[in-house]
């Protein structure tokens, strides 16, 4: 898949969406965003992550973003990460 970028405008909030394989390991088109030094990741994969993705989201992605100078890195799991989140997927 090619990268593409989609650019949002809101007047002040105005920001670009980044789409496409790697991004995350591009630091620079995060940091360039990040008003402070912490953030929080939501995987494609909302429903359900497979070890690759945890793998790459809330391993490697955190150094990259603790070694840049980030302070908090928080991944966001999926839903199939807890009970209550399996029970709703199910009804």
């Amino acid at each position: 898949m090619t990268k593409q970028t989609l650019h949002v405008s809101l007047a002040d909030r105005s920001y670009p969406i980044h789409i496409g394989a790697g991004l995350l390991s591009e630091l620079k088109l995060i940091t360039e965003h990040l008003a402070g030094k912490h953030v929080a990741i939501i995987s494609p994969a909302f429903s359900a992550d497979c070890l690759e993705t945890l793998e790459e989201l809330v391993h490697e992605n955190r150094e990259i973003f603790i070694t840049a100078g980030g302070e908090q890195y928080h991944y966001i799991p999926a839903l199939n990460a807890s009970p209550a989140g399996v029970n709703m997927l199910a009804e």
